[in-house]
């Protein structure tokens, strides 16, 4: 539970996150505000060609076990990618970050097993790029959770293993006109935060 006291300008608060643009409190832009500037630059776009940007990623990440005095850490799969079998592995792990990440708004749509060790890539819908940026931040945040659940490590390290691939994160670039943003229901509950937490832009012209 988050409580806040006094006034937020420019941010929201959600169940446990809290954003914030730091130029509606300082003033001034800030260039270490990655979010604040795609949020005014987006938005700068938006207004000169009637257009906006949809994002989806593809979030590459290992769960490994903590290490020993042998090693930093040790494996929970085979390098084998696209294998059901090394996915099955981890289901119970991945199955409770679907499970969290629905319920923080998160459309999980897809998932595989990739071609190192422990390493697994969950996908969510795409979206207006700041939400998907936003929801990138959760997914993350859900990971290094589940991982504490479980007793492992949650690695989004770009090259971890020496000799075997690297995570990655693929970025889906599409340009729309119009459509309208509506929230969608990923829970049989009453959803937890504010709605905008589940929206989604749906429809337009691609």
């Amino acid at each position: 539970k988050v409580v806040a006291t006094g006034a937020v300008q420019g941010g929201s608060i959600t169940d446990g996150t809290l954003t914030i643009t730091t130029g509606a409190i300082t003033g001034a832009y800030m260039a270490a505000d990655c979010r604040g500037n795609l949020r005014r630059l987006h938005e700068s776009f938006e207004r000169d060609h009637g257009m906006h940007l949809r994002v989806g990623c593809e979030p590459e990440m290992l769960w490994l076990k903590p290490g020993d005095a042998n090693a930093p850490y040790h494996e929970t799969t085979k390098p084998y990618a696209y294998h059901i079998d090394q996915l099955e592995i981890l289901s119970d792990v991945w199955l409770r970050v679907a499970d969290y990440g629905q319920a923080m708004g998160l459309d999980m749509i897809q998932g595989d097993h990739e071609d190192a060790p422990g390493q697994v890539e969950l996908n969510f819908q795409y979206d207006d790029a700041l939400r998907t940026s936003d929801r990138l931040t959760t997914y993350r945040q859900i990971c290094a959770q589940v991982a504490r659940e479980f007793g492992l490590i949650a690695v989004f390290m770009s090259k971890p293993y020496m000799g075997m691939s690297a995570n990655g994160c693929h970025h889906n670039l599409s340009l729309w006109r119009d459509g309208e943003d509506a929230v969608v229901p990923l829970v049989d509950e009453p959803t937890t935060g504010m709605p905008e937490v589940f929206s989604y832009r749906t429809g337009g012209t691609n």
